[in-house]
């Protein structure tokens, strides 16, 4: 815990976006006492002790719900003089996983329960000069900052801190912290000399720009070793390392040059482009070298990849190598469940669902790991529903709830896009899945404590869409669209487009959402003894389901319709089928209807972003974002639909392993989905694990019981981790 007599800290003059500041502590030391560094910054730090690498790693979070670590510094403590290091950094500008507020750092050093140092107006701060603020851009948008880094530059003179008024309610962070592994074992793939590319819009377009030659080596080296020796040639020499799988680290870096020399650092996820495609965003940054060795860790950023690429501007002098790539920071999950089945194709997918699902886990779930590293609502939805049966994970699921409640706006009672964010465009079809996240978390966890907190957000969030409810019965569009994005899923028609026209505007995905918000509602007050609430969400579901039936069927043809506009119904897709079955609309003859329809194609394979003509009346695959709902629709008939469903399972994921994947892509498109923009990891796409679970082995959380379906996939040896296993003891 905390001091009581410490105080938020900075600089006293104003604080600029993207700087860093050093905190010297320096201490006595003795060994054997239990030394603990209790810490909060605003926005990121990274601590040090006797000039090592300790820890690092500020969870997102809101000013009233402001997290601080405790960090166990005991191992590195030696007796006599100790200097430990913070280096924290400012942000100053919002991104989809920061909120801007005030700069500041707080923290309490003990040993053995006795403070040893505090924060306040005594400690002393050093501008880090090495961190270069012109220049810098965004990675993306959803990420933050990139880095320009010198590392000839000296540090200045240290000053006096000043204490910071920040308003601050302080509390533990409410999951494990990362853990660092060493340096990621690497495969040397390509070297050899460049001729530098011209200077774009920023870095990035430079290093993918340039001319590219190429050294003959065999055997190619693993990294780390003793040191490669790469020729100079004309503006220096590049390197391209295979990391040999998707994965999420700190930039870990160690060479050595014979003399001060620029290097510029890009990574990927893929060689589509026979090299890093860095340009996309600004997946690039820039590191000044000095002579000799340079050994260098970036603590404030995780980097999404499968591939560095390094460019050193070292001219005709060589550069020897002894390391490039990542350490990896993985959440510390229950690994120990094991799906094995008759099928080695599935067995792999199984596998590889597993490891999305992970690269997709940090300090919240976040879409991706390379482009975004965001939490939203209807991705994480997927993850946390995947990841009970992958990983039997309750804790990571409920704080990334938490953060969503903690979103909750007053002026409209919808979520920012992200949390934790502040922007002021909004999804509303995610924000109805948020109850629907919610009551599965109950389901999953039995945590009733946490939904009573939660309640009043969630009812927030339902009232904004009741509120929408005219007198068709239906919720009408969000229509102003600055300010909502009408957004489904990444198909012609789903993918949120404006509409030109005044007239009101009804959909079936938005509807059946909330419908099944509602039924999530309904769950959430019976289990917690709101009695009122579950009677008037099951009222609206009823509701809903009656009016969605009446007004979206067409039943000369047997099928749903997306939208209504203007009395007039619109556009078909498999995913309006699915959520119909899913929220419970259809029902008997329809029921079947939507599953011959749902039954007739191979989903996912078709990501749906080619063009289409407006008149065209075909039915517009689901994507894999939202496979989950056409496989548990498929999945009413099991003994009919269970084979098909693992098949076109095998068809789909399969696909992506042939092309070889080592975590399921955005979509099917792989990276030349959104003008070559598209990730090859999403936590979305690892719906296969849970289908294992669910319907391989059986295992049926609503009642607690294991019922394997008949799914094709020969005999099933099924060991659930331990988070699972309880559920059902």
């Amino acid at each position: 815990m905390f001091d009581i007599s410490a105080r938020w800290i900075w600089h006293g003059g104003e604080a600029l976006p993207n700087e860093y500041l050093i905190f010297p502590v320096r201490f006595d030391g003795v060994k054997g006492k239990k030394y603990e560094l209790t810490i909060s910054v605003d926005s990121q730090y990274a601590v040090y002790l006797n000039g090592e690498f300790a820890d690092w790693g500020q969870w997102g979070d809101f000013p009233d719900y402001k997290t601080y670590d405790t960090i166990d510094l005991t191992d590195k403590v030696k007796d006599g003089e100790n200097l430990l290091e913070i280096e924290a950094t400012w942000y100053g500008a919002d991104t989809f996983s920061y909120r801007k507020e005030p700069a500041g750092l707080i923290f309490t050093l003990t040993a053995d329960g006795d403070t040893v140092a505090v924060s306040d107006g005594s400690c002393v701060y050093v501008r880090d000069a090495r961190y270069m603020r012109e220049g810098v851009q965004f990675t993306t948008p959803q990420i933050g900052w990139n880095f320009r880094y010198d590392s000839t530059k000296p540090l200045p003179a240290a000053e006096k801190a000043v204490e910071t008024a920040k308003p601050a309610t302080l509390v533990p962070r409410p999951i494990k912290k990362l853990t660092m592994k060493p340096k990621k074992p690497a495969v040397m793939l390509t070297r050899g000399g460049f001729i530098a590319g011209k200077p774009g819009k920023n870095f990035a377009s430079e290093a993918q720009s340039a001319y590219l030659g190429y050294q003959r080596f065999i055997p190619r080296p693993t990294l780390p070793s003793g040191g490669v020796t790469v020729k100079g040639e004309n503006d220096g020499v590049y390197v391209t390392v295979d990391l040999g799988e998707e994965c999420a680290g700190l930039l870990d870096m160690d060479f050595t040059t014979t003399k001060e020399t620029r290097v510029l650092v890009t990574w990927g996820e893929h060689l589509d482009d026979c090299r890093v495609r860095s340009d996309i965003r600004c997946f690039c940054d820039e590191y000044i070298a000095h002579e000799g060795e340079n050994s260098f860790i970036y603590p404030m950023r995780r980097l999404g990849l499968r591939y560095l690429q390094v460019f050193f501007y070292s001219g005709g002098d060589d550069v020897v190598i002894r390391y490039l790539g990542v350490d990896e920071t993985d959440y510390p999950v229950d690994n120990s469940g094991t799906f094995v089945c008759s099928d080695n194709l599935h067995n792999r997918i199984a596998e590889v669902s597993k490891r999305t699902l992970l690269m997709c886990m940090h300090e919240h779930y976040e879409d991706c790991p390379w482009r975004e590293q965001a939490l939203y609502n209807m991705d994480s939805r997927n993850q946390m529903l995947f990841g009970y049966y992958a990983f039997g994970e309750t804790e990571f699921p409920k704080a990334s709830l938490k953060l969503f409640a903690l979103g909750v706006r007053d002026e409209d009672g919808l979520i920012d896009i992200c949390a934790p964010s502040r922007f002021q465009r909004t999804i509303p079809s995610f924000n109805a899945i948020f109850p629907m996240q919610a009551a599965e978390y109950l389901r999953h966890s039995g945590d009733k404590k946490f939904l009573r907190e939660i309640l009043p957000k969630l009812k927030q969030v339902c009232e904004t869409f009741e509120d929408r409810i005219d007198d068709t019965g239906l919720v009408r569009k969000f229509e102003d669209d600055t300010r909502y994005w009408d957004f489904f899923e990444w198909q012609t028609g789903l993918e949120g487009n404006s509409r030109n026209t005044d007239a009101p505007v009804y959909s079936l995905p938005l509807n059946a959402f909330f419908s099944m918000a509602c039924a999530g509602m309904m769950y959430i007050c019976d289990q917690i003894g709101d009695d009122d609430g579950a009677e008037h969400f099951a009222a609206l579901c009823d509701g809903l389901n009656a009016v969605i039936n009446n007004k979206f069927w067409d039943s000369e043809k047997n099928e749903y319709y997306t939208y209504i506009v203007g009395g007039v119904r619109e556009h078909k897709a498999e995913l309006s089928q699915a959520l119909a079955v899913c929220c419970g609309a259809a029902q008997r003859e329809r029921l079947d209807a939507c599953l011959d329809i749902l039954s007739r194609t191979v989903g996912g394979v078709d990501s749906g972003l080619a063009p289409v003509p407006p008149d065209d009346d075909r039915m517009h695959p689901v994507t894999i974002s939202h496979l989950v709902y056409k496989y548990e629709a498929l999945m009413k008939r099991p003994e009919r639909y269970g084979r098909l469903v693992f098949a076109d399972i095998a068809r789909v994921f399969g696909y992506m392993l042939y092309r070889q994947a080592t975590t399921f892509w955005e979509t099917i498109d792989g990276g030349y989905a959104f003008g070559d923009a598209g990730s090859l990891c999403h936590g979305w796409s690892a719906v296969p694990i849970y289908m294992y679970w669910r319907y391989g082995a059986g295992y049926r959380i609503e009642d607690r019981t294991i019922a394997p379906v008949d799914c094709g996939l020969g005999e099933i040896k099924a060991v659930p981790p331990k988070g699972l296993r309880e559920m059902f003891e």
